[in-house]
C-alpha cells in the first residue's frame, strides 16, 4: 500500500509532501529544523527507497518551542470538516526519536503523555512508549 506524508506548521492547514514515495513497511525518518521561531525546514527521508525531499515553512505565528509530538492520526483534507478516515497502519514505531530546544534540553517521548484514538467510543488506536521511542497499533 502507498502510504502519504504529510506536514503542518501552525497555523497552517495539513500539506502533502510531493516527490516522495513511503510503502507500507518503509523505514522514513523525519527532521524538523527551527530556524527561527517563525522559519523552519522539513526533511523527510525514506531509508529504504533513497528518496529525500525538503520543505522551507514559515508562518506568521511564533513557535513556542514548549513540546514535541510523535503522531500516527487521520487528517483534514480540504476543510476542516472533512476528516479523511483513519486507515488500518498496523504498528508504527518512533525509534531514537528526540527534540531539543535552544537550550540544548533534549526531549524523547518517554514520560510523555500519551494519547490514544477513540472515534464513537471505539478505541482505535494502543500506545506504548519504548527505550527511546513509541509504538503506536491500529486496534
Amino acid at each position: 500500500m502507498i502510504c502519504t506524508a504529510w506536514y503542518e506548521w501552525y497555523p497552517d492547514v495539513s500539506h502533502f509532501f510531493e516527490g516522495i514515495v513511503i510503502n507500507t513497511g518503509d523505514v522514513v525518518q523525519l527532521t524538523v529544523v527551527a530556524m527561527s521561531p517563525t522559519r523552519g525546514t522539513a526533511t523527510i527521508s525514506n531509508l529504504s527507497n533513497n528518496q529525500i525531499v525538503s520543505i522551507d515553512l514559515a508562518s506568521s505565528s511564533a513557535l513556542c518551542g514548549q513540546n514535541a509530538e510523535w503522531i500516527v492520526e487521520d487528517y483534514f483534507q480540504g476543510n476542516v470538516n472533512s476528516l479523511v478516515p483513519l486507515c488500518d497502519f498496523g504498528t508504527v514505531k518512533f525509534e531514537h526519536a528526540s527534540a531539543s530546544g535552544a537550550s540544548g534540553a533534549v526531549v524523547t517521548p518517554e514520560g510523555a503523555t500519551l494519547i490514544d484514538l477513540v472515534k464513537n467510543n471505539y478505541t482505535l488506536t494502543s500506545s506504548s512508549p519504548t527505550v527511546g521511542g513509541i509504538t503506536i497499533r491500529y486496534t
